[in-house]
């Protein structure tokens, strides 16, 4: 004969279901939260000793510079604890200063790469507002009224830039305009115009339009066409047999170190780096000017740069 069913034995049976169901759960949280918590510990590590791998970087290549240790190429790679170092030394002497060029040679970097004259001249006066120390506009300029119209809290800065990256900050230059405009531009130099170094494709082109050179350029590029795109018969079965530009060292020691390093198993890290190599005033064999750094996706890790330092700021003056 079957025994009775007790009426509680249902309850105590759901009581028991769901005591297991809590304890899987809590066993899958503990889990998640473990492997959460190595993975952010795993990175924490990993940018301790990249930042580390960086400062490294810096002191190696300014002693190489210091000393004429450089390679010819300009180029210096190794390999350390599974990291991919790359360095890149730019003589700041092959660029625009923002400061210190002259009205031409800023209209002539903006004509270089805006799509038209009239936003040529857009740029062109909105830079030369912002570092200039009075509130007097110019024709197609932006003073401390035409920022507060476009609702932001950005004030025109009536003197010098102290640093490249601020160019985002000027009415019409937005990150990509900045982004094509970054290895061509300085604040440290002080010269009025870039030289006697190698220069960059976009100097040489800026400086055509400020010397008169290339008057036809932007007009042409109204029409989609520009005067400076060579004919496509001679981009057709020739080789490029041009060779790499070989390294200059800058007459007043200054350089932009552009340095990558790249994990097989983890992130990788862009750090722009400005030295100023046996500077007048100490004993040290250089003196860092402007340092920053900051992951780059692992997609663009060959290609982006970050002019940012950790944290989302721009770049600060030491």
């Amino acid at each position: 004969m079957r025994r009775p069913i007790p009426e509680d034995a249902g309850v105590a049976l759901l009581t028991v279901l769901w005591f297991v169901a809590a304890m899987s759960a809590l066993a899958i949280t503990l889990v998640s939260i473990s492997r959460d918590t190595a993975y952010v510990t795993r990175n924490a590590v990993r940018a301790i000793e990249a930042r580390a791998a960086l400062q490294g970087a810096v002191e190696i290549a300014g002693r190489l510079l210091s000393v004429n240790g450089f390679p010819a190429t300009g180029v210096l790679e190794w390999t350390n604890d599974g990291g991919n170092i790359r360095i890149t030394a730019v003589p700041e002497g092959g660029k625009i200063d923002l400061n210190a060029a002259d009205e031409a040679l800023i209209e002539g970097l903006a004509s270089a790469v805006a799509e038209d004259s009239g936003t040529a001249q857009s740029l062109a006066d909105a830079l030369l507002d912002w570092r200039d120390q009075d509130d007097a506009r110019r024709l197609a300029g932006a003073e401390l009224d035409d920022y507060a119209r476009d609702g932001g809290t950005v004030r025109p800065r009536d003197g010098p830039l102290p640093f490249a990256a601020e160019l985002r900050s000027v009415q019409g230059f937005d990150l990509d305009l900045y982004a094509r405009l970054a290895d061509a531009v300085t604040v440290f130099p002080g010269n009025t115009e870039p030289g006697p170094v190698p220069l960059a494709p976009l100097v040489r082109e800026a400086l055509d339009y400020a010397t008169g050179l290339a008057v036809e350029g932007i007009d042409d590029r109204e029409s989609g066409e520009s005067a400076f795109d060579p004919p496509p018969e001679s981009l057709e079965d020739e080789p490029n047999d041009a060779p790499a530009t070989a390294f200059a060292e800058d007459p007043q020691g200054l350089y932009t170190l552009d340095i990558e390093l790249a994990y097989d198993d983890g992130p990788s890290f862009r750090q722009k780096t400005v030295i100023w190599v046996e500077p007048p005033l100490g004993s040290d064999p250089f003196l860092v000017l402007q340092n920053g750094a900051g992951l780059v996706p692992r997609a663009a890790a060959s290609t982006a740069a970050s002019e940012t330092i950790a944290g989302g700021q721009p770049w600060r003056s030491r």
